[in-house]
């Protein structure tokens, strides 16, 4: 699952090293794929694969950043999603293989992303 991920964040000060950041953010679903050894025909399940999850996702969000010296700055963020990655399916269909087949499973799109950059 391929997403753009656009938080509004709110941005905390502790230091001029350490900066605590949250807020909310919102994906949206820009293409999906699933593997698979047959994929051929046209009625094929593996090529409708964006049928099957929700376009729209929203959430919370909240990491650190830490500015060491002049210009590094290191951190990690979390996003936590609060939709289901899942679109609702009916009983009587069947469900590809890569979509879990318990009744009422509940997927989310959650993130931890670690990053390193050079502010100037």
């Amino acid at each position: 699952l391929d997403y753009i991920l656009l938080p509004q964040l709110t941005t905390l000060n502790i230091t001029r090293f350490v900066q605590l950041q949250l807020g909310a953010q919102i994906a949206f679903l820009i293409n999906a794929k699933a593997d698979s050894a047959v994929n051929n025909g046209t009625n094929n399940p593996y090529n409708k694969v964006m049928d099957y999850y929700n376009k729209l996702d929203y959430g919370l969000a909240g990491g650190v950043e830490i500015h060491p010296f002049n210009g590094l700055l290191i951190g990690a963020r979390l996003n936590i999603s609060l939709a289901n990655t899942n679109k609702e399916q009916s009983a009587n269909i069947g469900l590809p293989a890569y979509l879990p087949n318990a009744a009422g499973a509940s997927l989310k799109n959650n993130v931890l992303q670690i990053f390193a950059g050079w502010k100037f």
